[in-house]
């Protein structure tokens, strides 16, 4: 039985983790291949699980789904480190021009700089996304953040094509055929 990591190697945003539950997606063998390959143990934030979890019918089933998920991925909670690297984050890209101004007089952080900051504390290589605003951040940022370097940002669409194999694993560890 090979060993599983525990060092998050790769953290997913939520544009890139419903592809992977949703075998149906044009995305997720491309992505579930990307992810045997490496090797990869896969971080998501409890923002990204929440945003799934919208989908799902009724209170018992979202239950019944973030469970399965607290044990196939490292699921991380928003905490005062991510929030000191996404204050930071939030201040260099207003200052560049890629948010705009609130309504109100206070600053309203964006739901994917949270995501965001949650991938570079929890020290992955790698944060796949699928939504294009994503794209610009790197040349954007500096290569660190807070003392904390940034992860490659990787789009699932930009993932080499892979043709369908047998026996890809399946985010809960069974297989797909």
């Amino acid at each position: 039985m090979p060993t599983r990591r525990t060092t998050i190697s790769v953290f997913l945003d939520t544009s890139a983790f419903i592809p992977l539950l949703d075998e149906n997606n044009l995305l997720h063998t491309k992505l579930v291949q990307h992810l045997s390959t490496a090797k990869a143990f896969v971080g998501i934030d409890t923002i990204v699980l929440s945003e799934f979890l919208v989908g799902m019918a009724d209170v018992s089933e979202r239950e019944a789904v973030a469970e399965k998920c607290t044990k196939q991925f490292r699921v991380c909670s928003f905490d005062t480190q991510t929030a000191v690297v996404c204050a930071e984050l939030f201040k260099i890209l207003k200052g560049k021009g890629q948010i705009s101004k609130t309504p109100t007089k206070r600053q309203l952080t964006k739901v994917d700089i949270m995501i965001m900051a949650s991938a570079i504390v929890s020290g992955a290589n790698e944060f796949i996304f699928e939504d294009g605003h994503f794209a610009n951040y790197p040349t954007l940022l500096p290569d660190s953040v807070c003392g904390r370097p940034l992860p490659s940002f990787v789009r699932v669409s930009k993932l080499p094509s892979v043709s369908v194999q047998e026996n890809l694993p399946d985010f809960d560890g069974s297989s797909v055929s």
